[in-house]
């Protein structure tokens, strides 16, 4: 005797589902003869694991299972049976990254006489989506940095070089720019040959790896030594297809940022960090998410 089994979801071909939704499957499977069975289970499943070379670590969050139907016969031929899930709205998003994954499965388990079990699996994906008008992710974010350009380390109460710098909004989808403006104030006798504005994104994999990606990178003009004043300017940085910003995970923790390093003398490279968030909005947008590249 032969069982197939196919894994269905209506007009969903790439099996994308969002975190707080119903996940709505089929089951179809297909016996070549008639045949006693003790019952058919489906099974979610929703992992992340770090993989390192003396150890994995791993964290399960997502786990429910239902029955289909319980002892029957059925007969040759296809069955088809409806199931449905509900999704857990705090859950991260799935993720395949160079030290570590968080990956969602379904399994269809045929349990059949003398206990033995048929099981047939296929890999889901679950996105966490944001509202970008949230009051909260709309507000403006500045950081501020003073620096000596003249010691790389010291103790000295004295900073000539002070540069601000501010991103429009706290969050962030993969197609939309990022205003960027800067402004710097050099009292000292160093010149700033240009800025470095780059948006990163680093993935930290439990308990010591972990991985650092520049996303986008853009050269700004710089500012003349001695400047009374303040010198203000600006760019876009576009956020290219990315993972969302995930910090639920307590194994994989996605984060991104935009890092200005001032260009200046051999030993002196000021840098100023301002934290972004990156987020998946709608399933368009989802589509551009590195997700989908995987």
């Amino acid at each position: 005797m032969t069982i197939s089994c196919e894994i269905l979801f209506e007009k969903n071909s790439k099996a994308v589902f969002y975190a707080g939704r119903s996940l709505y499957g089929s089951i179809r499977l297909t016996l070549t003869n008639d045949e006693n069975i003790r019952g058919i289970f489906v099974k979610i499943n929703g992992a992340a694991i770090t993989i390192c070379k003396a150890e994995n670590f791993g964290e399960d969050f997502l786990k429910d299972r239902i029955e289909i139907i319980g002892e029957s016969r059925l007969a040759t031929g296809a069955h088809e049976f409806p199931f449905q899930f509900e999704i857990p709205a705090r859950i991260p998003s799935s993720f395949q990254g160079e030290y570590g994954f968080i990956r969602y499965t379904i399994t269809i388990s045929v349990v059949l006489p003398k206990l033995s079990t048929k099981e047939f699996e296929k890999r889901i994906f679950i996105l966490r989506l944001t509202d970008l008008k949230d009051p909260d992710l709309q507000k403006q974010v500045t950081v501020s940095g003073s620096f000596n350009p003249y010691f790389v380390c010291t103790c000295l109460p004295w900073f000539p070089l002070k540069i601000d710098a501010s991103v429009d909004h706290t969050a962030y989808a993969p197609g939309s720019n990022i205003e960027l403006e800067i402004n710097v104030t050099n009292r000292s006798f160093c010149q700033i040959r240009g800025f470095l504005a780059q948006l990163i994104k680093e993935v930290t994999y439990v308990p010591v790896l972990q991985s650092v990606e520049i996303l986008k990178e853009v050269k700004l003009r710089g500012c003349l030594q001695n400047h009374k004043y303040t010198v203000c300017f600006g760019c876009y940085v576009e956020v290219p297809p990315t993972s969302a910003t995930d910090l639920v995970s307590k194994v994989i923790k996605i984060r991104h940022f935009i890092r200005i390093t001032a260009v200046m003398k051999k030993k002196c490279r000021p840098v100023i960090e301002i934290p972004v968030t990156i987020v998946n909005v709608n399933g368009r947008n989802s589509k551009k998410s590195e997700l989908g590249r995987k």
